[in-house]
C-alpha cells in the first residue's frame, strides 16, 4: 500500500515538472516572438554587430578627451567622432581616455569599445609621474600663488625634459600672455599647434594676440580655424562678433570722413567764389567813387556800398582761413 502511495506520488511529482517545463517553453517561445516583432518594425535593430567597431585614437585638448576616431570592421571606413555623433542607431555617449561608450538610440543599450592593449599600455606608461611632469604640477602651484618667475623657470625645465610637453607649453605660453609679453606668448602657443593642431583654446589664444596687435585680417583668420575645430565656442564667437563691430564701425567713420572732406571742398570752393565775387564789388565800387568825385556827384551811396562790401569781404575771408585750417 505504502509503495503504491509513493510510486502515485512520484508520478504526480513527474507531471509537474513537465507542466512548468512547457509553461516556461511557451514563455519563452512568446518572448522570442515579441522581440522579433519589435525587430522587423525596425526600431531597435542595428544594420551591424557593433563588434565590428574598433576604437583606434582618442584625441586630447588641454589634456580632456575630445574625440574619438572609430574602424568599422564591416566597410573598412574610419571616422572621428564627438560626444553626441551617431554611428548609425548608436550614439557617442561618452569619450573617455581609453574607452568610448555607445548607447542605442531607443533602447539604450550599452556598448563599450577600448583602446587596443599596446595604446593602454603606452598610456600607464606615460601617466607614472616622471621629472616633467612633477616639474609641471610644481610649477602650477607656483602659478596659482601668483609666483610666475618661478613656475616660467619650473615649465621651461619641463619642457627640456619632455619635448613637445603640450600642457607646459600650453601654461607657459598663458603666463607670458597675461603679462603682456605678447611675443613670447606666440611663440609657445605655435610650439602647441605643433604638438596638437586640434588645440582650440590655443588658436583662440593666438587670435587675441594678433588683435591685440591690430593684425585683424590674421586674427579673423585664426578665429575662424578655432570655429571649425569648436563652433560653439563662445569665447571666438564673441570675440569674432566684437571684430566685425569693430570693422564696421571703422569702414563707416571713414565713409563718413569722406563724406565730411567732399562737403568741406564744396565749402572752400564755394567762399573762394564768394570771396571774388566781393574783390570785384568793390573794385567797381572804387572805380565809381573816384569817378563820382571827378565829376562832384554825391557819392554818399557809393561809399556806404563800399563799407558793406569790405565787411562782407573780411567775414568771407575770415571763414575761408578758418575752414581752411581744418
Amino acid at each position: 500500500m505504502m509503495n503504491s502511495t509513493i510510486k502515485a506520488d512520484n508520478n504526480l511529482k513527474h507531471c509537474l515538472i513537465i507542466l512548468l517545463l512547457f509553461s516556461f517553453t511557451v514563455s519563452a517561445f512568446l518572448f522570442t516572438a515579441a522581440i522579433s516583432a519589435a525587430a522587423s518594425d525596425g526600431d531597435y535593430r542595428l544594420e551591424y554587430d557593433p563588434a565590428w567597431l574598433k576604437l583606434k585614437k582618442v584625441e586630447n585638448v588641454n589634456g580632456e578627451p575630445f574625440s574619438a576616431t572609430i574602424n568599422n570592421l564591416s566597410t573598412g571606413k574610419e571616422f572621428e567622432y564627438f560626444k553626441g555623433d551617431f554611428i548609425g542607431a548608436l550614439e557617442v555617449y561618452k569619450i573617455e581616455s581609453m574607452q568610448v561608450e555607445l548607447r542605442h538610440k531607443l533602447s539604450r543599450q550599452r556598448y563599450m569599445l577600448a583602446l587596443p592593449l599596446n595604446t593602454i599600455t603606452n598610456y600607464a606608461e606615460r601617466n607614472y609621474k616622471d621629472e616633467a611632469e612633477l616639474n609641471f604640477d610644481q610649477a602650477l602651484l607656483y602659478y596659482k600663488a601668483d609666483e610666475t618667475s618661478s613656475a616660467v623657470e619650473l615649465l621651461k625645465k619641463a619642457i627640456k625634459k619632455r619635448s613637445g610637453f603640450e600642457d607646459a607649453l600650453f601654461l607657459l605660453a598663458y603666463i607670458f600672455h597675461e603679462k603682456n609679453y605678447y611675443a613670447e606668448a606666440y611663440d609657445y602657443y605655435s610650439q602647441v599647434m605643433i604638438v596638437n593642431p586640434r588645440n582650440y583654446k590655443c588658436l583662440y589664444n593666438m587670435a587675441e594676440i594678433l588683435a591685440a596687435n591690430s593684425k585683424i585680417n590674421d586674427a579673423v583668420f585664426t578665429l575662424k580655424k578655432c570655429l571649425k575645430l569648436r563652433p560653439d565656442y563662445d569665447k571666438a564667437l564673441e570675440l569674432l562678433e566684437k571684430i566685425n563691430d569693430e570693422i564696421e564701425a571703422k569702414n563707416k567713420k571713414k565713409n563718413n570722413s569722406k563724406q565730411d572732406a567732399a562737403v568741406r571742398a564744396r565749402e572752400i570752393e564755394t567762399l573762394k567764389k564768394t570771396l571774388g565775387q566781393y574783390a570785384d564789388n568793390l573794385q567797381q565800387l572804387e572805380a565809381a567813387l573816384e569817378e563820382s568825385k571827378n565829376n562832384k556827384i554825391d557819392a554818399v551811396q557809393i561809399k556806404a556800398e563800399i563799407s558793406r562790401y569790405k565787411l562782407l569781404y573780411n567775414n568771407t575771408s575770415k571763414a575761408l582761413e578758418e575752414k581752411m585750417k581744418k
